[in-house]
């Protein structure tokens, strides 16, 4: 009997360095909900800063154990693109992320219409910034239709969410792909896009417009109008009022994402547009996040062959392809400082990579 204080003060021990090992979820400071997904980010990552900072917030909630990258693909042909990417990634410790890239590779450094000093060269540079691509045509690097598909067929049922923040030319060529239709069915969750303008245009006079993502294969994009899967827009006019980066300023001088802002604002104050970084941060976390809610009831997203889109409410839509557009449910500066708190989550510091 004498034994039974000492092995109540031993289980007690036991149990205490068990609570103090468990380790901390960080994202709890940050308000995040405990959720987890695992996605695929579909970028044009080239030469706009959004694609960057939406990369940045995908690593740290990686990190922050909210998230799994399954794989990044490349809308663009530049051979620069995965190398930045891959750079980016390798910073926040993780250099194993899968890549797939349009192909033939080319050395294009720039997006149309795009006048801001191009980055990419810097971030693709393993003089300055490690990574282990080196270049596009690495055949480590695969085509995008062979990477959908093996990742999805891999997949267990509605598992995957993709992050539509690029073009379409890659998701339209699985759904025309054989069995591409039935494949996205049964293995994607959730399809994500940043695009459709619903307010006022920011290219031209007018309401409507499809916005860049879609615009530049407007016939690829026209695949969303029948996909399988459920859609979710991040309009352009949402994105466009959220203005976030400008606490890059306060992380280390070598972090590729403060680097390609300082590049990219050329000496004035870093902060843009949210477009590719609210959709990121919608995809991973979901509308019970908080900060959205649904533009509409029902209905789809219709596009045209002029450029234009509209959203047609009367339209009937199965509840398993069910389409939305997102509005904010709270400010743009709330918005906007809790994409800042991931942008500069490691502070001064980086990542330390185990």
């Amino acid at each position: 009997m004498k034994l039974l204080p000492s092995l109540l003060a031993l289980c007690l021990s036991v149990a205490t360095q068990l609570v103090y090992a468990a380790p901390v979820d960080e994202g709890q400071s940050l308000g995040l909900p405990r959720s987890f997904k695992d996605v695929i980010i579909d970028t044009d990552f080239l030469s706009f800063t959004d694609d960057v900072g939406a990369l940045a917030v995908a690593n740290t909630l990686q990190n922050l154990g909210r998230v799994r990258i399954l794989g990044i693909v490349s809308d663009v042909q530049s051979r620069f693109a995965v190398p930045g990417i891959d750079a980016i990634d390798t910073w926040y410790c993780n250099p194993d992320i899968p890549f797939a890239q349009s192909q033939p590779v080319t050395n294009q450094i720039d997006e149309v219409n795009n006048t801001a000093p191009e980055y990419i060269t810097t971030l693709a540079n393993p003089a300055l910034f490690p990574e282990d691509i080196h270049d596009g045509s690495n055949k480590t690097v695969q085509d995008p239709l062979t990477f959908y598909r093996t990742v999805l067929q891999r997949a267990k049922g509605k598992s995957i969410t993709i992050i539509g923040i690029g073009f379409l030319t890659h998701l339209n060529q699985l759904y025309q792909s054989p069995g591409g239709k039935e494949l996205i069915r049964d293995k994607v969750a959730e399809l994500i896009i940043q695009g459709g303008d619903f307010g006022p245009n920011f290219f031209g006079p007018g309401p409507n417009r499809a916005g860049y993502n879609l615009l530049i294969d407007l016939q690829a994009a026209k695949v969303l109008e029948e996909w399988p899967s459920p859609v979710t827009f991040l309009p352009s006019d949402v994105g466009r009022n959220v203005t976030s980066g400008q606490v890059l300023e306060n992380t280390p001088k070598n972090n590729p994402i403060r680097v390609a802002n300082e590049i990219y604002h050329k000496g004035t104050q870093i902060g843009d547009g949210s477009w590719d970084i609210l959709a990121t941060y919608y995809s991973i976390l979901g509308i019970d996040e908080g900060s959205f809610r649904y533009g509409n009831t029902g209905g789809q997203i219709r596009i045209f062959d002029n450029g234009t889109a509209a959203w047609d409410f009367n339209a009937y839509v199965p509840y398993e392809r069910r389409q939305h557009f997102l509005n904010l449910r709270q400010s743009n500066e709330t918005v906007a400082q809790k994409l800042n708190n991931l942008l500069a989550f490691y502070g001064e510091r980086k990542p330390a990579c185990r």
